[in-house]
């Protein structure tokens, strides 16, 4: 779990993994976001509690007919002025 007592300086994917974290902590079933090394999410998304995956834009967007069950190839370019095939 990422975890830092300043989560304001967090980008909004390491927030929400420190969020989803806690409340697994406490037993709840949630979605885990997968960050990138510079705070994007990255660019595939899965669900252990649905087995549903899908390909994902930097700020967290799902990219539209993406969504499958089980792993997932996300054979994009994803730039911070969007993404393309």
């Amino acid at each position: 779990m990422f975890s830092h007592k300043n989560q304001e300086t967090f980008t909004d994917c390491h927030q929400k993994l420190a969020k989803a974290g806690k409340a697994k902590a406490a037993g709840d079933i949630v979605f885990e976001p997968r960050c990138a090394a510079n705070g994007d999410w990255s660019v595939a998304q899965c669900s252990a509690a649905t087995g549903y995956c899908w390909c994902s834009t930097p700020d967290g967007s799902e990219i539209p007919d993406t969504k499958a069950r089980g792993g997932i190839s996300c054979p994009i370019i994803v730039t911070k002025s969007g993404w393309s095939f």
